[in-house]
């Protein structure tokens, strides 16, 4: 269906993201998400892997044949639920949310620069008479 959908359309072309994006949104109820290029932290496919791999891990040793790893693969895949796959989207955005947060406030900070920090030590090399001066 897509590719006679495509065809009936200009072909490949012709659809750019956002008539693709706005295709399967119509077609499908599907919205497409967008994820930065080179950035697997915000990237929630990373974690459906990580936790795959676990769950191989856990279920095998390292002799199973790759039939019996596929097929388990396969049965993980198939059986991971809506709400965890959910879950996974949730931490990606708390993430990159977090994380612009971070930035904007770094670049929201004014450096002080305007005092110098006194300090003398000690006999065992505490610091001791610790004092700002803001001239």
């Amino acid at each position: 269906m897509t590719h006679k959908y495509v065809q009936e359309h200009g072909g490949v072309g012709c659809l750019g993201r956002r008539k693709l994006d706005a295709w399967a949104e119509e077609e499908w109820g599907v919205e497409i998400l967008r994820t930065p290029p080179y950035h697997c932290h915000w990237n929630p496919i990373e974690f459906l892997w990580s936790q795959t791999k676990q769950n191989i891990r856990n279920m095998g040793n390292r002799d199973d044949k790759i039939p019996i790893v596929e097929s388990r693969t396969i049965r993980f895949l198939t059986e991971f639920k809506a709400d965890a796959a959910k879950a996974l989207f949730d931490k990606t955005k708390k993430d990159e949310d977090e994380t612009r947060a971070m930035m904007m406030e770094k670049a929201a900070m004014l450096e002080d620069t305007d005092f110098s920090l006194l300090y003398e030590t000690d006999e065992q090399g505490r610091l001791v008479n610790i004092r700002i001066d803001e001239s």
